[in-house]
């Protein structure tokens, strides 16, 4: 999980105040990256959906059932093909108005946690 860090200035001043301008590449990196990602999934949109997968009883049951019939008739489990039944039991966003076909959505990181169920 990425680090919460909070800089009152630019990561350059601070790396000549404290002496690291040696790491700056390092810094700049770690800064980066967790711009880019939101509590370890790639964006916000993906770990929105997940925290209501995971978080949301009916949403869950939902989604534990799709898995366990795909794994039954063995087929991929993916998350492409669980937004169906998400759309029509929930309507086309959760419930703090992200879609559940947000193209944002990184699927792979999806399909990865529903196989965990």
């Amino acid at each position: 999980m990425p680090l919460d860090i909070s800089l009152p200035m630019p990561v350059e001043q601070v790396a000549h105040k404290t002496g690291t301008g040696h790491r700056m590449p390092y810094i700049k990196q770690v800064l980066q990256t967790q711009e880019n990602s939101m509590n370890g999934w790639a964006n916000w949109e993906t770990w929105n959906v997940s925290l209501w997968i995971n978080n949301d009883e009916p949403t869950y049951r939902l989604a534990v059932e799709y898995v366990e019939q795909s794994r039954l008739f063995g087929k991929k489990i993916s998350y492409d093909d669980l937004i169906p039944a998400l759309e029509y039991r929930f309507g086309q966003m959760t419930p703090d108005g992200c879609r559940w076909m947000d193209g944002k959505i990184n699927t792979d990181e999806m399909d990865e946690m529903l196989s965990e169920l």
